[in-house]
């Protein structure tokens, strides 16, 4: 009988999840935990998700998830390192096997923890409750709102509000006010222009995805009135 050819196979590297949360330690209690980052990483490639606004695990992460932290996160602000082998986890389309936590000691007013995964499998996003995972699309979006409501919106309710009966019946004040309202539009006209197609764009594609089945994330039924007896 021949002998079988021996072949060398790479190794494969499952992919891993590393959550960073950090708290504020300055005060005489100390404060609630956040997400710092989190980082997956494959045998092709690291993804990163950097926290700049203040989120609780509870509040952006899926339940399950928020709970191991919950569970897991140092009482105290003392160096902790803690391992549990047989961890597994198996929710939302996501599957995380093998915990490790490592706490630091609480420097300069803040403590970090670091709790990895040594194997995840699922998708970043799906560790997010829904709505609540970070997109640029979604800062995009806020950006414009926040763009158009200071560029557009405000002077042309300046202009709204104001009398013109009383512009030439008065001081040159309100005249000159005026002016630089129109002055200010005149100015963004590019800009103007620009957002004006980004909010239609917008309104395109969300007039497209009205069209959709969508899915309900209800958690409390609705109270309806008991029909009428007859």
């Amino acid at each position: 009988m021949a002998d079988l050819a021996k072949t060398n196979t790479p190794d494969v590297l499952l992919p891993s999840l590393t959550i960073w949360v950090k708290r504020d330690t300055s005060g005489r209690q100390a404060g609630a935990w956040m997400l710092d980052r989190i980082t997956a990483v494959t045998d092709s490639f690291t993804q990163t998700m950097a926290f700049h606004k203040p989120t609780g695990p509870n509040d952006a992460l899926i339940p399950d998830l928020g709970n191991v932290l919950r569970a897991y996160l140092p009482r105290g602000q003392a160096p902790v390192v803690l391992t549990a082998a047989d961890f597994e986890l198996d929710s939302h389309g996501v599957t995380l096997n093998g915990l490790s936590v490592t706490g630091q000691e609480a420097r300069n007013g803040i403590q970090r923890v670091i709790i990895s995964f040594k194997s995840f499998i699922g998708s970043i996003n799906a560790l997010f409750l829904p709505g609540r995972a970070p997109t640029l699309l979604q800062d995009t979006e806020n950006d414009l709102a926040a763009r158009t409501l200071n560029d557009i919106v405000m002077p042309v309710l300046n202009l709204a509000v104001a009398d013109p009966m009383a512009v030439g019946k008065h001081s040159k004040a309100l005249s000159e006010r005026l002016e630089l309202f129109w002055g200010r539009l005149a100015q963004n006209k590019a800009e103007i222009e620009f957002y004006c197609t980004l909010i239609l764009r917008f309104m395109a594609r969300h007039s497209s995805m009205s069209d959709k089945p969508q899915i309900s994330h209800q958690t409390n039924p609705i109270e309806r009135d008991p029909p009428a007896k007859g």
